[in-house]
């Protein structure tokens, strides 16, 4: 059900998307009046975070995987899919084989994330990487979470969050017990039971140096 106009209050709402779906009905931004908000109004489900996650993390190692390949069996790969989809492949386009020699591929594009650590690398910290790549800071933040797992050794300690923020995170994950260590939801549940205002960015940045 879509509507034109709504006054919503979400006050009362008591499980996660909640806030969501009642936003998500009306058509136009302008079309809602909002009466009652809290912090518990827009939560995330952490298991969508988390499912999140992984996907990004296997978006990054198959970005990863094709740029180590070589021309030739990148372009296998890409008439395989395509052949499987059902689709044909035109005699102009670089993939047929028969015109394969004259359209050979011969650029690779750069993996987003080693484009952000080469930034990284310069001394740039996330807001200027975030300006001159014209992505968010979060996007920037998770390309560093990466880069670290598959780069550790790559020198970050010129975007060090204060040692306030580290400790604060610090003490709200060593509450946490189970599948809920080191899950940014009940990081920032805590956090903000203690009056801290900490972003999912904060903590993020917060637990690399944990």
């Amino acid at each position: 059900m879509s509507l034109d106009n709504a006054e919503i209050d979400l006050r009362s709402t008591f499980t996660y998307g909640m806030g969501y779906v009642a936003l998500s009905r009306v058509r136009t931004l302008s079309g809602i009046r909002l009466i009652g908000f809290t912090k518990e109004s827009l939560l995330v489900d952490p298991r969508v975070l988390e499912h999140d996650q992984d996907l990004q993390n296997e978006s990054y190692q198959n970005e990863l995987m094709f740029s180590k390949l070589k021309n030739e069996e990148q372009e296998i790969l890409e008439v395989e899919f395509i052949n499987r989809m059902g689709g044909t492949i035109h005699s102009s386009s670089p993939l047929d084989k028969t015109s394969h020699k004259k359209n050979k591929i011969i650029d690779t594009k750069t993996p987003t994330i080693l484009v952000t650590k080469e930034l990284l690398d310069k001394g740039k910290n996330i807001k200027e990487i975030a300006k001159e790549r014209n992505l968010t800071a979060g996007t920037i933040t998770h390309h560093i979470e990466q880069i670290i797992k598959e780069y550790p050794e790559t020198i970050i300690t010129h975007i060090r969050p204060t040692q306030r923020n580290i400790d604060l995170v610090k003490k709200a994950n060593k509450k946490l017990k189970g599948e809920e260590i080191g899950k940014l939801n009940p990081i920032k549940l805590i956090l903000e039971k203690q009056g801290s205002n900490l972003s999912f960015e904060d903590i993020r940045l917060a637990k690399l140096f944990i």
